[in-house]
């Protein structure tokens, strides 16, 4: 029993501090890739995410805790996308 409980708490502390996901791509006007651009999002609930950075093809993955979905998704401050639920892959256009 003893070794169940230590296994538990293991897996409790180990688990991600995060429950919202969300992964995109983000692209120029032109469909090329906006590696580097900056990628937040403001959260239903309230909040905001931290900033993450699209890699040099244009991914990117933003966490965040609670379940709430994604009120506004910005790219580099203007706003891209809205209304986005977590488990969702985004394609979206800097501006």
């Amino acid at each position: 029993m003893k070794t169940a409980s230590v296994i538990l708490m293991v897996l409790f502390f180990c688990a991600p501090a995060f429950a919202g996901e969300i992964t995109g791509t983000v692209t120029y006007g032109d469909g090329s890739p906006c590696g580097g651009c900056k990628v937040s999002a403001s959260i239903q609930s309230g909040g905001i995410t931290d900033a993450v950075y699209a890699d040099s093809h244009g991914n990117f993955r933003l966490t965040w805790s609670g379940s709430n979905a994604i009120e506004k998704l910005y790219v580099s401050g203007n706003t891209v996308a809205t209304n986005i639920r977590s488990g969702e892959h985004v394609k979206v256009r800097a501006r």
